[in-house]
């Protein structure tokens, strides 16, 4: 034989640790793919928001006001989400900066992504109704 089979045997070995197929708990995973909702106009107990309005506060939460963003607890479970959710105060052309919240809300995750939009219940203590998306015409 022209070549010895112990290295090849060792390259195969060393080869086969790199390209393992059992997860590395503690490695980074940059291309996980995050769910999340195609923010279009939405109708809330008959109040209706743009999708520019539901970027508008999506954008503003990022500085807050007042006590916002809130941690949102999905108590409903209107959201299957694996993180933390926040709530911020929907305003149909403009953003919340302070003073009375409203009663409506958008939804995102902890990256800032759009998860929803809801609107308090009227007469029940943190009770919410999910916003339904207005299609297009």
């Amino acid at each position: 034989m022209l070549f010895s089979l112990k290295p090849t045997i060792l390259l195969a070995v060393a080869l086969t640790a790199v390209a393992s197929p059992v997860a590395n708990p503690t490695a980074d995973e940059p291309h996980t793919l995050v769910s999340r909702a195609t923010i279009k106009d939405v109708d809330c107990d008959g109040t209706k928001f743009t999708t520019t309005d539901i970027k508008n506060a999506i954008s503003q939460s990022r500085t807050g006001a007042g006590k916002y963003p809130d941690t949102y607890g999905n108590g409903e479970g209107y959201f299957k989400a694996t993180t933390q959710l926040y709530e911020y105060p929907l305003v149909s052309g403009g953003t919340y900066t302070g003073g009375d919240p409203g009663k409506y809300r958008v939804i995102m995750n902890e990256k800032y992504n759009y998860v929803g939009s809801l609107y308090h219940i009227r007469g029940v203590s943190n009770g919410f109704k999910k916003c339904t998306n207005v299609e297009a015409m």
